[in-house]
């Protein structure tokens, strides 16, 4: 069996090929970027991204997408931890958590 995963991250697609080795499921990376609605859910972006390249590349696939929450800020950095880093870095999140909770908000 072989899967498609969409990812830019060569160590995220590692990781998944060397995962599914195991179950004898061959991954094949497609090195692509998607379109994110980071003002959406993580979950609704994921399907969109999903739905869409599936469809422009006729086959099915498989992608991963993340957050991240902390249950000091609602829905913050959310389903935009990456653009958050470049802009604050860990030393601007830790000064924004300073004297908060730090606990991260899982809601699975």
């Amino acid at each position: 069996m072989e899967i498609a995963f969409v990812t830019t991250n060569q160590s995220k697609f590692d990781e998944v090929e060397s995962l599914l080795k195991i179950y004898n499921i061959d991954v094949e990376w497609i090195n692509r970027k998607y379109e994110e609605d980071n003002e959406d859910t993580v979950e609704n972006t994921a399907r969109k991204a999903a739905q869409k390249l599936a469809d422009e590349l006729q086959f099915p696939i498989v992608l991963e997408d993340t957050g991240l929450f902390f249950e000091a800020y609602d829905g913050f950095p959310g389903p935009s931890p990456k653009f958050v880093f470049k802009t604050l870095g860990y030393r601007g999140i830790f000064k924004l958590l300073e004297g908060e909770s730090k606990k991260k908000n899982v809601d699975i």
